[in-house]
C-alpha cells in the first residue's frame, strides 16, 4: 500500500487532531508501526466500551502484547497479505480470539 493510501486509511474518520497522521507525515514513521498503533487504538476503543473509567494507551498497549495480539499482528503483517482496509485487518487480528477482557 502506498504511503498516501495508508495515511488516508489510518486517518479515515478523524475529526480532530490526529497524532498518527502527524507522525507519518513529519516523523518518518514506518508503515508497520503506524498500522500496529492503529490496531492498538482500535483495541483500546473496543476495550473502553462500557467502561466507567477510560483505559489509557499504556494499559491498552501492554494488554495488546500480553493477550497475544502483537504476535498475531506480526504474523499477519509479515505474511505479506495486503489489506485494503484497516478495519479488515483488525477483524482478521481479533477473529479467532475473544474480545478484550474486563480489567
Amino acid at each position: 500500500m502506498d504511503d498516501g493510501a495508508l495515511l488516508e486509511e489510518i486517518c479515515e474518520g478523524c475529526t480532530k487532531y490526529c497524532t498518527l497522521k502527524e507522525l507519518m507525515l513529519h516523523g518518518g514513521m514506518p508503515d508497520r508501526m503506524a498500522l500496529q498503533l492503529k490496531m492498538i487504538e482500535r483495541f483500546k476503543w473496543e476495550w473502553n466500551k462500557g467502561q466507567t473509567v477510560e483505559i489509557e494507551w499504556d494499559a491498552a498497549a501492554r494488554r495488546f502484547i500480553s493477550d497475544g495480539y502483537a504476535a498475531k499482528f506480526a504474523g499477519i503483517y509479515n505474511s505479506g497479505e495486503q489489506y485494503h482496509h484497516v478495519e479488515a485487518m483488525y477483524k482478521n487480528l481479533v477473529q479467532y480470539t475473544s474480545p478484550p477482557r474486563k480489567p
